[in-house]
């Protein structure tokens, strides 16, 4: 079976390097715990859509330990407690 899109593109987010950031060149290069923690959102939001409730809350904490200012990371772990 393979895996949801979401959970692709959460994966890919997180494996980018960080030679392709775009905005490097105007000073304001993405941190890579931001990159990450984005990924694990993503990633959570399709085990979440596929009804992995314990992957989904796994991911959103691994994410908000990487950045604890993503309130939607924060929001779904609160509707998935």
């Amino acid at each position: 079976m393979s895996r949801p899109k979401l959970v692709r593109n959460g994966q890919k987010r997180i494996d980018q390097s960080q030679d392709v950031d775009f905005f490097a060149k105007f000073g304001g290069r993405e941190s890579k715990k931001n990159r990450e923690a984005e990924g694990h959102f993503i990633i959570g939001l399709g085990k979440c859509g596929k009804g992995r409730v314990g992957e989904a809350r796994k991911q959103f904490e691994e994410a908000l330990k990487l950045n604890p200012n993503l309130v939607w990371a924060k929001e779904c772990l609160k509707d998935l407690t």
